[in-house]
């Protein structure tokens, strides 16, 4: 297939589901709102938005695995060899609907798997849910060059933030840079803030310049990107690599910071974000199946793909240990997670 019919096939794929997830639930109708808009969108991380706005209704058959958007790319790919092992278990992946929607939606029955970008609040977990690790990923800033045409492949701290700030407008060579934006709160954001000291402010100097859009999930940040070509914005490396922007956008370097799984499983990419299972209680039957499954050989080179390190095996200062686990066992050698239980009859 060529690039082109790669672009606009994803297009095509990435706008339905925006259409199915997110017409309806975004504060204002775009996918992208402006910076002077904000104060009308939710806030960061889904918090305020309905849980069930975006997923499917009426009766379902099989698991329904919902949450935040940096999952997703790789939990639909998981989603689809777990079919194909299971047949009689079908699995959907909606569109995103934040970590705290999957917090709300998993507490009120109506996702059976939650999908998180962070680690549950204490009262998250006194609340009775369960948090079951899957894999780190590296946060980056996503250029919009189809990988054919020549582009810059780095960024300096100092330029974001000027960029950010309103001081610079342009790369080195001359072309024009257009910052597309994240909503106050976003995981990608703490992270960022966490990471460069220039960030903060120059965010929240963007926010209130009131000049730049502003997306509200992964998803939209994707479809903005091919909107807007010689765009950066805010995405992870595993969203860039098997969703489909792959075909339009790329991750820079961030001055001498390449990101990789290499450099996060050794720690030297420290702009990372760890990405979750919750569920209220441990899973049984079909759940801890698909949760099992996804720590298992059989899925194990999607990981490698995209970029994520699962994490059992990520760089000691933040890794959640074996503890976090159902029944408090050890990972296994090979990333599965033996304390679930299997379903009858599987391997």
């Amino acid at each position: 297939m060529s690039t082109a019919s790669l672009c606009s096939s994803s297009l095509l794929l990435l706008g339905s589901l925006l259409l199915w997830g997110c017409t309806a639930c975004s504060p204002s109708s775009p996918a992208a709102t402006s910076a002077g808009d904000r104060a009308a969108a939710p806030p960061g991380d889904g918090e305020g938005a309905d849980p069930t706005c975006g997923l499917p209704g009426g009766p379902r058959r099989g698991l329904l695995v919902a949450g935040s958007g940096a999952n997703l790319a790789l939990v639909r790919h998981i989603a689809e060899r777990f079919v194909a092992h299971h047949p009689q278990i079908p699995v959907e992946v909606p569109p995103s609907i934040g970590t705290s929607g999957a917090v709300r939606a998993v507490l009120d029955g109506v996702v059976d798997i939650g999908l998180t970008s962070r680690r549950l609040k204490a009262a998250e977990r006194s609340a009775g849910l369960l948090e079951i690790p899957l894999a780190r990923v590296a946060v980056v800033v996503a250029l919009a060059a189809r990988r054919s045409e020549p582009a810059p492949e780095a960024i300096e701290p100092e330029l974001l933030c000027a960029v950010l700030n309103g001081e610079e407008r342009r790369w080195p060579d001359g072309r024009p840079i257009i910052p597309l934006l994240r909503e106050p709160g976003d995981s990608s954001n703490e992270v960022l803030r966490a990471g460069l000291p220039c960030f903060a402010a120059a965010l929240e100097q963007a926010y209130a310049s009131r000049r730049w859009r502003i997306c509200i999930t992964d998803q939209e940040m994707e479809l903005a990107l091919a909107q807007t070509q010689g765009s950066i914005g805010f995405s992870d490396q595993g969203t860039l690599a098997l969703g489909p922007a792959r075909a339009w956008a790329r991750a820079l370097r961030l001055g001498t910071l390449a990101p990789g799984g290499a450099a996060v499983r050794a720690g030297s990419y420290p702009l990372t974000k760890d990405l979750g299972f919750i569920t209220l209680g441990p899973p049984t039957g079909a759940a801890a199946a698909f949760i099992r499954f996804a720590g298992s050989p059989a899925a194990r080179d999607l990981f490698g793909t995209g970029g994520y390190v699962p994490l059992s095996e990520a760089a000691p200062g933040g890794a959640w240990q074996p503890a976090d686990l159902p029944g408090g066992g050890s990972s296994a050698a090979d990333g599965a997670w033996a304390p679930l239980p299997a379903l009858p009859g599987e391997e």
